[in-house]
Order: structure tokens, then C-alpha cells, then sequence
């Protein structure tokens, strides 16, 4: 398990951002919340995507929205239930709610 690790250059998240433990069980704690818990104008890092279904892991990539990128909490449409963030140089992009609540971020 030590050969695998260093092999990996000792990650403490693996590609979706769940937390791996270290050899001796511990798991460091972030303070994460959902992005839609985000306030509006506030800069945030992905930190964790909590839905592992393949399709909406493949939609996120296209997107650009998957761990350690930076995005902005552009706003909020409280009719069609969506947010709004943007990603670097892209443009807005617009995600349901159910959609953005399976993405946790730390607050920068």
C-alpha cells in the first residue's frame, strides 16, 4: 500500500475529491458547502464532486467544472431554480440546483 501511495504522490483526495485516508485511517476534514449555499458574487474552489454517476461526471468535464478550479457565483434565477457561475475566460454557465447541490466548494 506504501509502494502504491508514493507512487501517487501521496494524494489526499482522490479525482473526484473524496478524502483518501492515510495509512493509519485518518481523514483530514474541509469545511465544504454546496454551491448553491454560495453567496452570490463570492469566489469559490471546487472541492468535491458528491455523485459518481458517469454521465453527470462526463456533463461536469465538458464543463469544466471538476476539483481545484476556481469559478464565480455569477447568480441566482429563484423561478427556474438554477445558478449561475463562471469558469475562467468561458461563458456563464447556467445549472439546475439539484445539479450544482452535488457539487461542494470551499469558500475563498
Amino acid at each position: 500500500m506504501e509502494r502504491i501511495d508514493k507512487l501517487l504522490g501521496h494524494p489526499s483526495v482522490d479525482p473526484h475529491g473524496d478524502p483518501i485516508p492515510t495509512a493509519k485511517g485518518k481523514v483530514s476534514e474541509e469545511r465544504l458547502v454546496r454551491l448553491p449555499e454560495s453567496e452570490t458574487g463570492a469566489k469559490v474552489r471546487i472541492a468535491r464532486i458528491v455523485d459518481q454517476d458517469a454521465r453527470f461526471l462526463q456533463f461536469l468535464d465538458r464543463a469544466g467544472l471538476k476539483p481545484g478550479v476556481m469559478l464565480t457565483i455569477n447568480g441566482r434565477d429563484e423561478q427556474a431554480d438554477a445558478i449561475s457561475v463562471k469558469v475562467d475566460a468561458r461563458s456563464p454557465l447556467t445549472l439546475g440546483t439539484s445539479a450544482a447541490m452535488k457539487i461542494l466548494v470551499e469558500v475563498i
